[in-house]
Order: C-alpha cells, then sequence, then structure tokens
C-alpha cells in the first residue's frame, strides 16, 4: 500500500528520476558506437558537461561546444592515459555532448509520460524538458544548461545516500506524515540508538571522555525530523530543538484523538 505522503510527492519524484533517464540513455547508445561505459566513466563525464556549462552561464562570453568538447577530452585522456587511445577521447566527449542534447531526435525536447491515476481513471501526462541547448550569440553557439539540469545535477544528486542517520530520519518523518504512530515509535527508538553510537564514537575519536555530543542543526526548527539530515554534532547536553510533531530523545509520538476522545 502506497502511503497517503508518498503518494502526493510522487509527482515531483518521478519527475527527478526521469530528468537521469538520458544519462543511462546516452550510456546505452554509446555502446552502440563502440564505446565501452566500463572503460569510460560516461556518467561522470555527464555530470563534469552540466558543471563545464553551468560555470561559464552568465559571463560574458558562454562555453561553446568545442571549449566543451575540449574540457570533457582532456578528462578522458586522464580515465585512460594510453597513447593507443588517443584517438577515442574527443569521440567519447562528443558521444557525451550529443546524449545531453538528445542529438539523435534534433535536439528535441526529451519527453516522458507521467501515468496519472485518480478518480478511478488513468491518463498519461507528458513531461518535456531539455538537459543541455544551443543558443545562438555573438561568438557562435554556446552552450546552456536547463533549470531542471541546474537543480537536479548540481544540487539534487549532492545527498550523501550513505548517511543511516538521515534515512532513519526521513523514514521517521514519513510514518509521522501518514501518522502510523507504532511504526515511528519503533523508528524513534532505532534513530536514538544511532544517535548514541554517534556519540560514543566521537568521544572516543576525540579523547574527551564524559562529554556528550549532540546533532545540531543551526536554526530553530527542524522540518524534517530527528536526527536532523545534513546537521552537525556538537559538545553539550543531550537536546535539541525540533518542530512539535517530530521526535527527540525521550518523546513518545502519541496518536491524534479521535471524535469522542480527550485529547
Amino acid at each position: 500500500m502506497v502511503s497517503p505522503a508518498a503518494d502526493a510527492t510522487a509527482r515531483s519524484r518521478w519527475r527527478s528520476l526521469v530528468l537521469t533517464d538520458p544519462v543511462a540513455r546516452l550510456v546505452r547508445n554509446a555502446a552502440h558506437a563502440g564505446i565501452d561505459d566500463e572503460v569510460y566513466d560516461l556518467r561522470q563525464l555527464a555530470l563534469a558537461a552540466v558543471d563545464v556549462v553551468v560555470g561559464s552561464m552568465g559571463f560574458a562570453r558562454e562555453a561553446t561546444p568545442d571549449e566543451v568538447l575540449d574540457v570533457l577530452a582532456g578528462i578522458a585522456a586522464r580515465m585512460q592515459p594510453h597513447e593507443e587511445r588517443a584517438g577515442e577521447w574527443r569521440d567519447v566527449a562528443q558521444a557525451v555532448v550529443k546524449g545531453l542534447l538528445n542529438d539523435a531526435h534534433e535536439q528535441r525536447r526529451f519527453t516522458y509520460h507521467f501515468a496519472e491515476m485518480s478518480d478511478g481513471d488513468t491518463r498519461f501526462e507528458p513531461y518535456s524538458f531539455r538537459l543541455l541547448s544551443l543558443r545562438e550569440s555573438e561568438y557562435g553557439p554556446v552552450l546552456v544548461a536547463s533549470d531542471q539540469a541546474v537543480t537536479l545535477f548540481l544540487h539534487g544528486l549532492g545527498v550523501d545516500l550513505e548517511d543511516a542517520d538521515r534515512a532513519l530520519a526521513y523514514v521517521l518523518q514519513r510514518q509521522l506524515d501518514d501518522h502510523r504512530f507504532d511504526a515511528a515509535v519503533r523508528t524513534a527508538a532505532q534513530a536514538e540508538r544511532t544517535s548514541v553510537g554517534m556519540s560514543a564514537t566521537l568521544t572516543e575519536l576525540l579523547g574527551r571522555p564524559g562529554e556528550t555530543w549532540v546533532r545540531t542543526t543551526g536554526r530553530s526548527t527542524s522540518p524534517s525530523g530527528w536526527p536532523v539530515p545534513g546537521g552537525t554534532w556538537r559538545a553539550g547536553s543531550p537536546r535539541t530543538t525540533v518542530s512539535s510533531n517530530t521526535y527527540r530523545p525521550g518523546w513518545t509520538p502519541r496518536p491524534r484523538p479521535t471524535c469522542g476522545q480527550p485529547a
């Protein structure tokens, strides 16, 4: 059963997911051109292409296709610094840029279809976007990145996916949003154990016994739950300021009373 909170964010999360598909597609297409993804890290090259383009946006002279290709070819050369592969480096760079431009389809927008299921009816709604595109300037064609590419590739993909603390916080917040309070209590207990373990590790590493380390945010509220994603650890009492509906040590979520029951 999909939770109400998950269903409410399904469209936005789906869009973030499909924004990465052109990169997967260019990797598949490169194989047909004889470019081995196990020899060249095409995904990293795609990220580098977006970084280079964004880095020049807003300046009087933005990056031309040849300039971006030169940078990517240099990175490809570092991946395979063998003279016999020198002829491949620019071909690899071109495959990446063409893939991000959707060159195989005349640089049209990438289009995907979201299955909107509501009121017992299903309709497929198109979602179109670009990652990179060419724009004419006084210096000739230059490359620009779309808002979606900037937001996702420079910010959205920077989350530490190995952060168990962060994962527990998101799970806990989802359970609270869905009013699954029994599950939230168990997750909160696990989060507290994780916090206590981290505090002990920090104390041992820093050689300061008897001092308690707590997770902080530098903010007055914690909208995403406790432990706070992206917070820092500091010495102090085991307290952290959180919003009224999120977990903190020693607090047990209470189900909201139904009609006719005392609060």
